[in-house]
């Protein structure tokens, strides 16, 4: 849903979006922390368990990445029209 926001989002001036997305990504990133942190790795078949938790934090740095994205998009929109738009 958050790449989906994102797609929706891209050629509009939206600073909601890239705050969602480092929000959603960041909470990816901490919860598989947590679960590596309380030993989630400790089961029998731990390669299996870092896998997962290594493609999910993945998954939360592209986010990161794409609110750094959208972030970069709201500026270049702002500097092109040469002034902030107005908020609703």
């Amino acid at each position: 849903m958050s790449i989906i926001g994102f797609v929706i989002a891209r050629k509009k001036y939206a600073p909601m979006v890239s705050a969602l997305l480092f929000v959603n990504g960041g909470l990816i990133i901490a919860g598989m922390l947590a679960l590596i942190a309380q030993g989630a790795l400790a089961s029998e078949d731990s390669s299996r368990a870092m896998r997962t938790i290594g493609s999910t934090i993945a998954m939360g740095a592209v986010l990161i990445g794409l609110g750094a994205w959208k972030v970069a998009i709201d500026r270049r929109t702002v500097v092109a029209k040469g002034k902030e738009p107005a908020q609703k």
